[in-house]
């Protein structure tokens, strides 16, 4: 197998996605590549941490009979003889533990790249990262920045006319801040919207009125014929009809009643471009404050969130400074690309790693040894909330001529389970290609059940498992909201107090509820506010009205 520049693996969990990453690693760093000039990025702390350990440990047991599988893809790839590679391997992994590694997650290698240029933003390079935030503050510079600009009345309307919270607008206006590198121009019809409902609302009535002056139009046509607004409107399937000439109108139908739905149906799609317009402008016209109000609360609190990081460095190269020269101001010239996970790139970090790949690009076929490369599996798109675009995969292998190769054989999970994801994706993926599992790893369990009760399911079939000899420790439970976690712990508890339950919400201190009791009883003793000391005797299960001393 010949070594190729450009290549990447589709590759199912537990196929070997880190087995190949590290061959590939280790097997540039044979070719005379520097770990300096090699970037591989991950999605997670963990994994970068894996892969660094994963390549020392393979170079330091290279010569071992149980790394022969990674020996035996490096000589394939390079075409040379294992005890060619054997002779260098003292060599490379010298160069390999003295090197200033670049393994790595995406938002860490960002915030990198932000800290070196930090200050053409008017931002100081010593920001900190923090997820949680400060929510409250945002939104109160947010509603600040609003009325100075006078436009809080037409927030206020906005939301209203929408019937959105302003938390729904602000998970949208946050999903338009991660996706602000896709919007481009944006073509925009206005019109007087609430002239145009109206006026819908009068030809309505002027509809009913025609059809009802006769008394004997069934109840059904009436009701079918009355609407008081556009979304009710909306809803009648009259509307898809071409004439009133059918069903309960047949008989007390005249000319009239088809222009009128003509004149209905033109109106309500002029309607729905002017809506569309007010919707992208209200929303354009908020987001420009949102923005503003993101950067000055990042500013006065040194403190960004990931999605800031990967957003300010997009602005860098958008216009701030050229893409070459931020790239070569990084420590060291970046020759490979590694990329795990390439399923989960979303297309603002895929803006941001662009430059890198062109440049990579431009150098192969000639003099300088440059090589990308990536491994993923669009079923395991999780990042989806984030942006994630899985479309990503294969439109870079089509755009940069990428060698794509498949990784069939799962080393992780059992046959049972391996024949059902194959079932499952091979009606969902074009071209899907069907995984194997190992012939020892035979069985397996997948249950698959739909019921009104899904808490009893879940508990019956948490103690089938412990029934059947399977450990605590063993089994994991996803919910959609830590409020289900909280359910299911109860249920579970309720028909065995000894089983040891973690919870997402019960790691964290604050919800603990001894120390939610403490926190309560210090606010009495600070405020003497009556609720913290109430607050304080219930949650240590003493009548609230009790004396504290």
């Amino acid at each position: 197998m010949a070594f190729y520049s450009n290549y990447a693996y589709e590759a199912s969990a537990g196929s070997g996605k880190t087995f190949a990453l590290v061959v590939r690693y280790i097997t540039l760093l044979f070719m005379g590549a520097k770990p300096e000039s090699i970037l591989a990025l991950t999605f997670t702390n963990k994994a970068a941490n894996e892969m660094s350990v994963r390549i020392g440990a393979v170079l330091k047991e290279l010569h071992l009979e149980k790394r022969d599988a990674e020996l035996s893809e490096i000589a394939k790839a390079l075409e040379v003889d294992k005890s060619e590679l054997l002779k260098m391997q003292g060599e490379v992994l010298i160069v390999f533990l003295s090197a200033d590694l670049k393994i790595s997650t995406i938002d860490k290698f960002f915030a990198q790249i932000l800290r070196k240029f930090s200050l053409h933003l008017g931002l100081m390079p010593d920001f900190s990262i923090d997820e949680s935030g400060d929510d409250e503050k945002f939104i109160k510079r947010f509603i600040s920045l609003i009325k100075i600009d006078g436009k809080y009345k037409e927030l206020i309307d906005f939301s209203v006319y929408e019937d959105k919270r302003l938390n729904s607008i602000f998970d949208f206006l946050e999903t338009l801040y991660d996706k602000d590198c896709e919007l481009g121009e944006l073509s925009i019809k206005r019109g007087d919207i609430f002239a145009i409902e109206s006026k819908l609302i009068s030809l309505g009535r002027d509809l009913y009125e025609l059809f009802t002056v006769d008394e004997n139009l069934s109840q059904r046509a009436r009701n079918a014929l009355k609407f008081s607004s556009i979304e009710e409107l909306s809803k009648r399937s009259w509307l898809c009809r071409d004439s009133f000439e059918y069903w309960d109108f047949k008989r007390f139908y005249t000319p009239r009643a088809d222009e009128l739905l003509f004149e209905i149906k033109e109106l309500l799609q002029v309607y729905y471009e002017f809506k569309e317009g007010y919707f992208k402008e209200s929303y354009l016209s908020l987001f420009k404050i949102y923005k503003k109000s993101k950067y000055d609360i990042n500013v006065s609190t040194n403190l960004l969130r990931f999605n800031d990081v990967s957003y300010f460095v997009y602005q860098l190269l958008r216009g701030r400074i050229d893409s070459e020269f931020l790239y070569f101001r990084l420590d060291s010239k970046i020759d490979h690309l590694l990329i795990d996970e390439f399923q989960d790139t979303n297309i603002l970090q895929f803006k941001i790693l662009e430059p890198i790949i062109d440049e990579i690009n431009a150098g192969i076929g000639v003099k300088e040894f440059r090589s990308f490369f990536y491994v993923g599996d669009v079923k395991q798109s999780i990042y989806r909330f984030r942006g994630g675009a899985k479309e990503l995969f294969s439109y870079v292998a089509k755009k940069y001529s990428v060698k794509m190769d498949r990784l069939t054989t799962n080393y992780r999970s059992r046959s049972n389970i391996v024949e059902f994801v194959n079932k499952i994706f091979s009606k969902k993926i074009p071209n899907y290609s069907s995984q194997n599992s190992l012939e020892s790893f035979e069985g397996g369990l997948v249950k698959v059940q739909n019921g009104e009760d899904v808490l009893s399911l879940v508990v019956e079939n948490v103690f089938y498992l412990l029934r059947e000899g399977v450990k605590q420790n063993d089994i994991a439970i996803l919910t959609h909201a830590n409020n289900d976690a909280s359910l299911i712990e109860k249920a579970l508890l309720a028909e065995d107090e000894s089983l040891d339950i973690t919870t997402e919400t019960s790691i964290k201190l604050i919800n603990n509820p001894k120390v939610s009791a403490v926190i309560e009883l210090l606010k009495y003793l600070y405020f003497k506010d009556e609720l913290y000391r109430a607050n304080f005797l219930s949650s240590i299960g003493l009548d609230p009205k009790s004396d504290i001393d």
